[in-house]
């Protein structure tokens, strides 16, 4: 069976899976023969973090070792891992309501934190410029 095969069966055998990407050099075409496969699941929001825990380490499980595979659960992805995610391909999708608003959160608030990062680089680069320390 294809790799990409049983990569989704896997995750569509679980039902706590509301929505899943493919992500990284499998969904961009840059893969080699020895990349692993970055999924990002998002899970029902009733999970707590062991079942989360758990669920993460059983997808890699039934995987591997004929798949190198990391799971991660978007739940509790920090924004920029959350907006690299959804760079990638939506491949699950039992409540397209639930990914929408994900989507929108996740690239607010990476966009938020760039913002930030900008402010903060700006205030540094302007201390520099008068002399001070970065």
């Amino acid at each position: 069976m294809e790799p990409r095969t049983r990569l989704l069966e896997a995750i569509e055998a679980r039902p706590e899976v509301v929505f899943a990407v493919l992500f990284g050099s499998r969904a961009d075409g840059r893969a080699r023969p020895d990349s692993d496969w970055d999924v990002g699941v998002y899970v029902d929001d009733t999970l707590d973090a062991t079942a989360r825990f758990r669920l993460r380490r059983e997808l890699a499980a039934a995987l591997e070792p004929a798949l190198q595979v990391d799971v991660v659960v978007l739940n509790d992805a920090p924004p920029l891992l959350g907006h690299r995610a959804l760079a990638g391909q939506l491949v699950v999708d039992r409540d397209h309501v639930r990914y929408v608003r994900y989507f929108v959160r996740t690239i607010a608030q990476s966009h938020d934190m760039a913002n930030a990062r900008r402010i903060h680089a700006d205030a540094r680069r302007h201390r520099l410029l008068q002399g001070g320390h970065g």
